[in-house]
C-alpha cells in the first residue's frame, strides 16, 4: 500500500492491491479532509481503480506551493504524475452510492411499493436516478439492480414517490447521477408490503 497527503486539496490518497491485481496498487481511496472554511464539515471518501499502479508518492516544494507527485513502475510504464492542476473542472463524472442489502419484512419475500428520497432541491440542481437493488439469497454483493426512476432536483414537490415493482427478501437503494448535478442526500424512506 502507498499513502500520500495532498495538502493543497486537503486529501489523503491510499492506493492498495485489490484481489486479482497481482500485488500492484491499482485500487485507490481518496479521503477528503474537513475544511469547514469552504463548506466541508465532515470527512468523505471516494473509491476507484487506477490505470497505472502507484509505487511511491512524495511532496515537492515548488515556488512556495507543496505539490504531490506519484510514481508508477510496471514493465511497460515508468512515469511520474503531478496531482496539481484543474484540467477536469468541466468534466462530468458518473457518480453513485448504494446502501447495503438489508433484510426487509423479517427477511420474508416483500413487495416494494415505493421509495421516497429526501434530497435537497434548487434551481440548477439537475437530476438523479433512483434504483432498487434486490436479492433473495445474497448471492451477489451488489444485488439485482432495477431500471432507474429519474427524480428532478429542480422541482420542490411536497412528496416524491418513486414506484418500483420489486419483490425480494433483501433490498438496497442505489442513487446515480453525473457530477454536473448538485446532490445533497438527507435520507430515504421505503415502503413495502406482503408479496402476492
Amino acid at each position: 500500500m502507498v499513502a500520500f497527503h495532498d495538502p493543497q486539496n486537503d486529501e489523503v490518497w491510499f492506493t492498495y492491491p485489490r484481489i486479482g491485481d497481482s500485488g500492484l496498487n491499482l485500487g485507490v481511496v481518496v479521503l477528503k479532509l474537513k475544511r469547514e472554511a469552504v463548506g466541508y464539515k465532515d470527512f468523505f471518501a471516494f473509491g476507484g481503480v487506477l490505470t497505472y499502479p502507484i509505487t511511491a508518492g512524495l511532496r515537492v516544494n515548488k515556488a512556495s506551493v507543496t505539490v504531490p507527485f506519484v510514481f508508477t513502475a510496471t514493465s511497460l510504464d515508468e512515469r511520474m504524475f503531478s496531482l496539481e492542476g484543474n484540467q477536469d473542472d468541466d468534466t462530468a463524472f458518473s457518480c453513485f452510492f448504494q446502501t447495503g442489502l438489508s433484510p426487509v419484512g423479517n427477511a420474508e419475500v416483500t413487495r416494494l411499493l415505493y421509495v421516497e428520497p429526501f434530497l435537497e432541491r434548487g434551481a440548477g440542481f439537475g437530476t438523479i436516478d433512483v434504483r432498487v437493488a434486490s436479492s433473495f439469497i445474497l448471492d451477489d454483493a451488489a444485488g439485482t439492480v432495477s431500471t432507474p426512476q429519474t427524480v428532478d432536483l429542480t422541482l420542490s414537490p411536497v412528496k416524491t414517490v418513486t414506484g418500483f415493482d420489486v419483490r425480494a427478501r433483501f433490498m438496497a437503494i442505489r442513487y446515480e447521477w453525473t457530477s454536473t448535478s448538485n446532490v445533497k442526500y438527507i435520507a430515504t424512506q421505503i415502503r413495502g408490503g406482503e408479496a402476492d
